[in-house]
């Protein structure tokens, strides 16, 4: 997906997230991009933040819906998904709202022995 497709999706299903980006869109910061929003989703999580539940089903939806783009998974997968693996309560949301292909990738973050899994 190019980037600034995948900056204006986010943008308009996360709008708290556009508010609080300060940097300049830039696709060759693609990588730090989506690892900005990661950490947003995870502090929205860790702070029991209402936007946490719609940052997830909208991550979970975003995957399932370009599981024909292997660059896109790839960059969702190292940027978003790795960091939702931080803490316990950010996994079990993850587990809790992912679904499909999204899950499938996350449990598989969880079971390769890169990451603990703080869910069991």
């Amino acid at each position: 997906m190019e980037f600034y497709k995948a900056a204006k999706l986010i943008f308009l299903a996360i709008p708290e997230f556009e508010y609080s980006y300060k940097e300049e869109l830039n696709p060759d910061y693609y990588n730090l991009f989506l690892g900005d929003f990661g950490l947003f989703v995870r502090d929205a999580i860790k702070h029991n933040n209402k936007v946490a539940v719609r940052c997830l089903v909208f991550i979970s939806d975003l995957v399932n819906n370009n599981v024909n783009d292997e660059d896109f998974l790839n960059k969702m997968s190292i940027n978003i998904l790795e960091v939702l693996t931080d803490y316990r309560e950010t996994q079990i949301d993850a587990v809790k709202y992912f679904s499909g292909h999204c899950l499938s990738m996350f449990q598989t973050l969880l079971d390769n022995g890169y990451f603990n899994n703080l869910v069991d």
